[in-house]
């Protein structure tokens, strides 16, 4: 028994009686048959690949030097089984929160009652067709493996994602030359990223400009109230830090020459 694709070795244990083998041809039973013209001209051993499930008959013909020929036919002499073709697909591959739940989706192949095991790691999770498998405890990420098994256990497949997951611990920060500044011309921002392993940025600074730059500076024209976020790019991952810009009033004479007010807080989002 082997399973599909497989190979089947067969050894040629006869007894020629007269000056040994002349010729040879093996019907495989799966629509093969080799001749011994072009590749048993010198060997007794020899394999074939199965490629589909079955049950298969083999014919040996065999001819020696002295011209007499002999068939035998071996009745159900090869098993090939079906063998799953595990893979699936993920919903959600990050998450911020330090507990994260989500579904992986089975979408294995050539199915015969198949059996699964679902591991984390090399942590046996699940045994459920498409199951809901949690993650937790940041920063981590997991590599999740998908064993696919026919009915008997003894062909399977395996399907790996490296890494499947993601959980974040990034706390995503900057800062600002000023935490009073008056708006117009009169102040210029130096905004700074100081997230650490950031390999890419991008600000929205609140009143419809942006930057891609990590280093900007920035002058707001106008009094106001702004909420500026910075998102820093972690591999495939980003966390964004919103900080809100107030700008109460300070001068009742000139409105160019509010002051702006610096209130950080920090989130982390899914990019």
């Amino acid at each position: 028994m082997v399973c599909n694709p497989g190979k089947v070795w067969f050894v040629n244990k006869t007894n020629y009686a007269c000056g040994g083998r002349k010729s040879m041809i093996v019907d495989y039973g799966d629509g093969i048959i080799d001749d011994s013209a072009k590749t048993f001209a010198f060997k007794d051993s020899f394999f074939h690949s199965y490629a589909n499930a079955g049950v298969f008959n083999v014919k040996f013909i065999i001819r020696n030097e002295c011209g007499c020929l002999a068939d035998t036919i071996y009745l159900n002499a090869v098993t090939v089984k079906q063998t799953p073709k595990a893979s699936f697909t993920i919903q959600d591959t990050f998450s911020c929160a330090p507990s994260f739940t989500t579904n992986f989706g089975n979408t294995s192949t050539q199915l015969i009652n198949a059996q699964f095991e679902w591991y984390i790691g090399n942590t046996l999770t699940s045994t459920a067709t498409s199951p809901n498998l949690s993650f937790n405890s940041p920063p981590f990420t997991y590599n999740v493996r998908l064993i696919a098994i026919n009915p008997d256990g003894n062909c399977r497949d395996t399907s790996t994602k490296i890494p499947a997951v993601r959980i974040s611990n990034k706390v995503v920060s900057y800062a600002v030359s000023k935490t009073d500044a008056c708006a117009g011309r009169i102040d210029t921002l130096q905004f700074s990223n100081t997230t650490a392993g950031a390999t890419a940025c991008y600000w929205d600074f609140g009143d419809g400009t942006f930057s891609n730059n990590c280093f900007p500076k920035k002058v707001y024209a106008f009094p106001g109230t702004y909420s500026a976020t910075l998102i820093a790019t972690f591999w495939t991952m980003a966390d964004s830090a919103p900080r809100v810009f107030r700008a109460p009033s300070r001068s009742t004479t000139n409105p160019r020459f509010n002051s702006m007010r610096v209130i950080p807080y920090s989130v982390c989002r899914k990019w």
